[in-house]
């Protein structure tokens, strides 16, 4: 039979674990979405880029 004690460290340690299972959770989400919004930010950037330059370009011309 376990101690008062034994069973109040098991579960902190439990509480301990689900708190960085969560952690981990929530910081791969966070990764999934800023990588998404990057990819759909830079073929944004590039498109724009090129139009740009061609309105650079015919200024120049």
């Amino acid at each position: 039979m376990m101690s008062f004690r034994g069973s109040m460290m098991e579960g902190l340690i439990e509480k301990r674990l689900m708190g960085e299972e969560l952690t981990e959770e929530l910081m791969k989400k966070i990764v999934k979405a800023s990588v998404t919004a990057a990819v759909s930010v830079v073929p944004a950037f590039f498109a724009n880029l090129s139009l740009m330059l061609m309105e650079q370009r015919e200024r120049v011309l």
